[in-house]
């Protein structure tokens, strides 16, 4: 039976950088995803479909409904009762999962597996610290202003040959 759960990855990634804590393992196909905080407390998001992965890191996005709940209310225009039983395991609050702020990219050689989720995830993070050190460098783009992806330096990826 196949894993869809990467929970030693994350592991050794929390060991390897002080502060980052996964809240939700690397999980999931197509997309693999996982959540957390970074030292400093900032959430982050990491996101890896296809060959397309990014992660995001800042503070809650205020923007989402309170709850998983609320959200399924005025999405499916249905009475809290019956959206209390569509919701199962959801986290507290829908909105403190995906933050908005720095927001690295990369297009990977191989699509997303689990197999190398952790180490798409240490390539984004570690970009993200080298942001940290030295902001003035990087150009961040909310992921939903980015018409097209770039690498953090305001550098268009290569075209595929």
């Amino acid at each position: 039976m196949a894993t869809f759960t990467d929970i030693d990855g994350a592991r050794n990634l929390e060991a390897q950088f002080p502060g980052l804590e996964f809240e939700i393992p690397f999980e999931g196909v197509v997309p693999i995803q996982a959540w957390g905080t970074v030292a400093g407390g900032e959430r982050f998001y990491f996101r890896w479909r296809g060959r397309n992965a990014d992660l995001t890191v800042g503070p809650p996005n205020a923007i989402q409904p309170d709850t998983p709940v609320d959200l399924v209310m005025k999405l499916m225009a249905v009475t809290e009762d019956v959206a209390k039983t569509l919701v199962s395991d959801a986290p507290p609050r829908e909105g403190e999962i995906y933050p908005r702020g720095f927001n690295v990219y990369e297009e990977t050689p191989v699509d997303d597996t689990m197999n190398e989720a952790a180490n798409v995830f240490r390539i984004l993070y570690l970009r993200y610290e080298l942001h940290q050190r030295h902001p003035a460098r990087f150009k961040a783009v909310p992921r939903a202003l980015r018409s097209t992806p770039d690498d953090g330096l305001g550098r268009q990826p290569r075209p595929r040959r």
